[in-house]
């Protein structure tokens, strides 16, 4: 059975949003899974708001927006010739 948690943490700056998304990666690293963390930010200096999405699986990680790399998207056009 394959692990997988896909989480996105969102608040506020200055609430802790990226330190639990770095400490949810760093977690995961520790304990040996595939990780994946993009953060997002405003552009104030405090107070704007801010997310992060982690992606944590023991298998590969081809994006956060597509759990399962290594199987085709059936929603994409055909380029074959």
């Amino acid at each position: 059975m394959s692990k997988y948690l896909d989480s996105i943490i969102a608040g506020f700056g200055g609430q802790g949003v990226m330190l639990i998304g770095n400490l949810l990666a760093y977690s995961g690293m520790n304990a040996g899974l595939n990780v994946t963390y993009i953060p997002v930010y405003g552009p104030e200096m405090r107070g704007g708001t801010a997310n992060c999405t982690v992606v944590l699986s023991d298998d590969e990680i081809g994006s956060p927006h597509h759990p399962h790399p290594a199987q085709p998207d059936h929603h994409e056009p055909s380029f074959s010739g």
